[in-house]
């Protein structure tokens, strides 16, 4: 089984949220289309996305931590997201987990 983590950025520090969203939706679309359905995907956030696409094999982990302001502070977000995200999938066991963005696109045969 594959594991995917996708750290969200803020809506607060986001200049289009709807845009941020749209191309969430693009990214989890390309992974719902695999051609094995043996994968998990983190996707951890500060705000749920409205019109999110649900996925059977989808966990929306909610953080409650301060928005980052600075672009360091921003990096450190990100870094913190995909940690959590990757310490959830350590429990399905994952063969391999990969770390991508809200508009990373990935091939049906990963």
């Amino acid at each position: 089984m594959l594991g995917f983590v996708i750290p969200l950025k803020s809506r607060q520090v986001s200049h289009d949220w709807d845009r941020v969203g749209r191309l969430l939706n693009r990214t989890l679309a390309s992974l719902a289309n695999q051609t094995s359905q043996q994968f998990r995907v983190a996707l951890v956030c500060h705000e749920r996305p409205a019109q999110l696409l649900e996925l059977p094999n989808l966990d929306v982990l909610s953080i409650s931590r301060r928005i980052p302001g600075t672009p360091y502070e921003k990096r450190r977000d990100k870094h913190y997201k995909a940690f959590v995200g990757e310490h959830h999938l350590r429990a399905f066991s994952p063969s391999h987990i990969m770390l991508l963005d809200a508009d990373d696109c990935l091939s049906r045969r990963i």
